[in-house]
C-alpha cells in the first residue's frame, strides 16, 4: 500500500507539526481504526496530538495514571531503528496483552469491537 502522497504528507507534517491532525485522521481512516495519537517529547516536555475519535480516550488514559506504566514505548526503544510502524501485538506476548494493567485496566476495555461478540 504505497501512497507517495501520504507519505509527502509525513515528512511535510515533520517539517510544519500543524499538519500532523491532518496526517494522523488520514491514517486512521485507511487503517480503519478510532483514531490515532502523535506523542513528542521535547525540552518543552510532552505533547500529544490526537484525533477526535479518540481525543476523549486519550485524556482519559492520561487521567488514569496508566501512562507511567506504559511499557510500549520501552519495548519501541528496545527494537531500535525500525523502517515502519509496529502494533501492540509485534511488542508484546498474548499473555503479556491480556495481563498487564495498561491492557487489561484500560486498553483492551477501550477497544472499538469490545462488546461485540466475536
Amino acid at each position: 500500500m504505497f501512497d507517495a502522497a501520504l507519505i509527502g504528507d509525513i515528512y511535510e507534517a515533520a517539517a510544519v507539526p500543524d499538519r500532523w491532525l491532518a496526517v494522523l485522521q488520514t491514517l486512521a481512516e485507511r487503517l480503519g481504526a478510532q483514531g490515532s495519537n502523535l506523542i513528542r517529547i521535547g525540552p518543552q516536555g510532552m505533547a500529544i496530538t490526537s484525533t477526535d475519535g479518540v481525543r476523549t480516550m486519550t485524556d482519559e488514559f492520561l487521567r488514569s495514571g496508566l501512562n507511567t506504566q506504559n511499557t510500549r514505548v520501552g519495548r519501541l526503544l528496545e527494537r531500535g531503528a525500525h523502517p515502519g510502524f509496529l502494533t501492540d501485538s509485534d511488542l508484546h506476548s498474548p499473555h503479556e496483552l491480556a495481563t498487564l494493567p495498561i491492557y487489561a485496566e484500560f486498553l483492551t476495555l477501550h477497544r472499538a469491537d469490545a462488546g461485540r461478540p466475536r
